[in-house]
């Protein structure tokens, strides 16, 4: 297996789609080529602090309430008294007092749905929303166009072990992404945030980033003026919590520079 084949195998591998001698081939290759093995690396490193990021979506709690609600509000009929009536066939009051009883419970099962369907409509939303960013960062992951800056720590040997982090820039794209591994919480009070140079002058603002408990970190931003080329540098300091993230004031704890 070469590497044009392995490129358009890599979606079956991410998905564990690839059996029997195919799924050989393939890992075989993996232990011959470094760069498919460094490409497949980073893909999966993508992937797994991805997935490891999103959370449940909860139904609201006030769907409840908003139903119960309803029902406490309907307004309840007089009670009357009446003289006992001749017997009649069972049929016929059941008849009489069908739509009575229907009403009340058709209008539970009316607000209820109604209440459910808007509810489903949003979760949808939300659903549609996040294959649309995964679609998104799975472009700028993938793209041959894409750009790959490694964040390492400044004058320091190259370790495995050590926090470094990447950041996925492209012309085209509508998102930067920075991925983050290894990182350590911040020292109380502090807190890690991502800065990039443009044009070797300019320092912007990334976004704070926030590793879980087990040192990942994913920061999506949005690049609504496709500048990634002007970009020269990026970086990730220490800063004081809750200062503004007007300028950084920490030294460089992760950096890449262009050359």
């Amino acid at each position: 297996m070469n590497c044009d084949e392995v490129a358009d195998l890599e979606e079956n591998y991410l998905l564990g789609d690839l059996k029997g001698e195919e799924m050989k081939d393939f890992e075989r290759h993996l232990k011959a080529c470094i760069n498919c093995a460094k490409r497949l690396s980073g893909y999966e490193e993508v992937l797994g602090t991805l997935f490891g990021s999103l959370k449940p979506v909860a139904p609201s709690p006030h769907v409840r309430k908003a139903v119960l609600d309803q029902v406490d509000g309907m307004p309840q009929g007089p009670v009357i008294t009446l003289e006992r009536p001749a017997p009649k066939p069972i049929w016929n009051r059941f008849g009489q007092n069908f739509g009575r009883i229907l009403s009340p419970v058709a209008a539970v099962l009316v607000i209820g749905l109604t209440v459910a369907t808007v509810f489903l409509s949003f979760q949808l939303q939300q659903v549609k929303t996040q294959q649309a960013d995964m679609q998104q960062v799975l472009d700028l992951t993938s793209s041959p166009g894409s750009w790959i800056w490694s964040l390492t720590q400044p004058d320091v040997p190259f370790d495995s072990t050590a926090p470094r982090a990447r950041m996925y820039a492209r012309p085209d794209s509508n998102i930067y992404l920075l991925t983050a591994t290894q990182l350590q919480p911040p020292p109380d009070g502090q807190v890690y945030r991502a800065w990039y140079t443009m044009n070797s002058t300019t320092v912007d603002y990334l976004g704070d980033v926030k590793p879980d408990p087990n040192g990942n970190a994913v920061l999506q931003v949005a690049n609504p003026d496709h500048r990634a080329a002007e970009i020269t540098g990026c970086f990730i300091t220490r800063e004081k919590a809750g200062s503004p993230p007007d300028q950084p004031t920490g030294p460089k704890f992760l950096a890449w520079k262009k050359n």
